[in-house]
Formats: structure tokens, sequence, C-alpha cells
């Protein structure tokens, strides 16, 4: 969870990371038509605490082992995969599942449709 913001001073549309999920599937709907996914529990990063813990351990870095990096640093630079599943839109605060129904190529096409306008949204900045 987090949100886009235009930074006037650099100039260029960042992002704030505000808080993270980790996301499963339901074991009691799991391999059925109408399976769900639970939020285990929430991280919200505006707290000290978190960053410091973040800011002291270290994640594996697959492409360079020799280099170091911190949780906090590849949280907050964005050096991670992710799928946007959920957003607020014109349907509320709605997942992509609620409102496109029973295709699953219709619900990663629109995911990545919001990913896309976001890059063009910043693109759009810099080509005024």
């Amino acid at each position: 969870m987090g949100s886009y913001y235009f930074d006037r001073n650099a100039g260029e549309l960042k992002y704030r990371l505000l808080g993270m999920a980790p996301v499963v599937t339901d074991i009691n709907t799991r391999g059925r038509d109408d399976e769900q996914t639970r939020e285990l529990f929430w991280i919200f990063f505006p707290s000290p605490d978190t960053r410091q813990i973040l800011f002291e351990n270290y994640a594996y870095n697959e492409r360079n082992p020799a280099q170091k990096i911190s949780f906090d640093h590849m949280l907050n630079a964005r050096k991670f995969n992710s799928v946007i599943y959920k957003a607020d839109n014109q349907y509320g605060n709605a997942e992509i599942e609620d409102y496109v129904r029973d295709n699953a190529m219709e619900q990663l096409l629109e995911a990545e449709r919001i990913r896309e306008s976001i890059r063009n949204f910043e693109d759009d900045l810099w080509n005024y």
C-alpha cells in the first residue's frame, strides 16, 4: 500500500510506501472455483521501529551476493516484483477481481493497464 505524489522540487513522480501485507491463498478455498486470498498482517512504514529493523537487516541480492542491500533500501528503491491487485478508482477501493470477473487474463491486463497509466502520467510530466 502506498501513494504516488509529484515532487515539485525534483520534478518527478515519486512513490511513498505506507505499508505492506503478505497475501496468501486461503487454504479453505484452495483449488476451488471461488478461491480467495487473505492478508496475513500489515507492516506500516512510518513507524520508526519498523524502519530501524528494516534498515539493520539485509536482503539477499541474487544478482550480486557480495553487495549488501538492506530491506529498507530495497523497499524504498522499489527493487522488487509486485502485482497490482487492488486500486482506488471509479469502482471505489475494490480488488480487480470484483469488477473484472471470471477471466484471469483480463484481470492481469487490467493490472498492467493501471501500471501503464501510472507510467504514462509520469512520462507526460516530462513531455509538456
